[in-house]
């Protein structure tokens, strides 16, 4: 039985996640169950251990939760190169209902072309999944519209290796900011 759109959707959005951090060497925390949170990217820290000369690698308490979202019913705005998306406003107001001490959250929006047939291609020398998947970090105030919240994102937050060390990082920053030896 074929999955339905939806779920082609969903899985390559995972996907593309899934390669980039596999790329970056950090890992990917699925949650089984949806609460606003689809998932998890963990740095990867090494240790050293100073009674053998073993490298060891373990998880690194610094992550950031993220929103997966998989759609084809996105713009993009030429004049200002922004990709606009009419995300739920339940969705944008779950992002921005999180504490202080809590980790962050972004929306991984993945923007696939129109046509099914178009989202991936694959031949004997690679694999191309068309377009890309962007990371937006929502700030404010929550909206009161009831159905869907416009969000802008910058087609430069491109989700890449480089861009997720970099959400990593920030990360860890905002977290170490706090405390002082």
């Amino acid at each position: 039985m074929p999955y339905t759109e939806e779920h082609t959707k969903e899985s390559l959005s995972k996907a593309y996640v899934t390669a980039i951090a596999g790329m970056a060497g950090v890992l990917v925390g699925d949650t089984n169950l949806d609460y606003g949170v689809d998932g998890t990217l963990i740095s990867v820290v090494e240790r050293s251990s100073p009674e053998t000369s073993a490298r060891r690698f373990i998880q690194s308490p610094f992550r950031v939760d993220y929103q997966l979202k998989a759609t084809t019913t996105w713009t993009i705005n030429s004049e200002t190169n922004e990709i606009v998306y009419d995300l739920e406003a339940k969705n944008y107001n779950d992002m921005l209902a999180r504490e202080e001490d809590d980790g962050s959250i972004v929306l991984l929006l993945l923007c696939l072309p129109n046509e099914q047939s178009d989202w991936l291609n694959v031949c004997n020398e690679q694999l191309v999944m068309k377009n890309c998947c962007y990371w937006y970090k929502a700030v404010g105030n929550a909206t009161n519209n009831a159905s869907t919240k416009r969000i802008k994102i910058p087609s430069s937050n491109v989700l890449t290796v480089e861009a997720l060390l970099t959400l990593l990082n920030n990360e860890k920053s905002r977290r170490m900011g706090g405390f002082h030896e």
